[in-house]
């Protein structure tokens, strides 16, 4: 976040996945407080969601950038949703990252297959999965207390 700030982003929306009503949205909610942590205005700041399927994907940062054309940065929670953000912003004539950088979550090599490459946060889900085994493990009683923080890193590309 503080990479797209000092890139001089000052109006940054985040493109979310619809989820259950009950469930905390937890991106969401840390998006807001790194918002304010930056001291970037929230209500600058749009947050869209969106269904899983490419067209809404499309839509939905279609809607953000119509609606507030002064966003300069997206922030996805996905990079499948990052994806359609690229492709609608390209679409509405916006330049990637000149004018409108995009990031992503998850860190597919999916993003380094279009163009602009997606710049992403990369979650290493090997050790993500390691670490669900072992809290199986240990809920059985069948394993030791080991770390449980899969820590992501940002893999820069091209579009933000």
């Amino acid at each position: 976040m503080k990479r797209v700030q000092a890139g001089g982003h000052r109006s940054i929306a985040l493109l979310g996945s619809e989820g259950p009503d009950d469930v905390p949205d937890t991106p969401r909610d840390t998006f807001g407080a790194v918002i304010r942590e930056l001291g970037v205005d929230p209500s600058r700041c749009p947050v869209q969601q969106c269904a899983q399927t490419v067209q809404d994907r499309d839509q939905a940062a279609t809607a953000v950038l119509t609606a507030y054309p002064d966003v300069t940065a997206l922030f996805a929670y996905s990079d499948l949703i990052a994806v359609g953000a690229i492709r609608a912003a390209l679409r509405l004539g916006r330049q990637v990252p000149e004018s409108c950088a995009v990031v992503g979550f998850d860190g597919l090599p999916l993003g380094e297959l279009i163009t602009p490459a997606l710049t992403s946060v990369h979650i290493d889900t090997w050790q993500l999965g390691e670490l669900a085994v072992d809290q199986v493990a240990r809920h059985l009683g069948e394993a030791a207390d080991t770390a449980n923080v899969v820590v992501p890193h940002l893999v820069i590309r091209d579009s933000g």
